[in-house]
């Protein structure tokens, strides 16, 4: 079983301040907490380097799936 993390957005204002940490950090808490063996989602190409920091890689990459790469962390 996996959980699927969507549409996670900080405001430019408010970045900076370990908010996305702090969600992330609780999403992957919930995750574990129910079992789940991966984590999936969808980033930016911008965002990548920040989900590698976390554990996540970048899964098989599909046509038309360069804009938007899929993500997955393993427990």
């Amino acid at each position: 079983m996996h959980a699927t993390l969507a549409d996670m957005y900080v405001l430019p204002e408010a970045r900076g301040q370990g908010i996305a940490r702090a969600l992330m950090d609780a999403a992957l808490a919930w995750a574990r907490g129910r079992g789940c063996a991966k984590v999936k989602l969808h980033s930016t190409p911008m965002a990548v380097p920040v989900y590698e920091k976390l554990g996540f890689h970048v899964g098989v990459v599909k046509p038309g799936d360069t804009d938007f790469p899929t993500m997955w962390l393993d427990f």
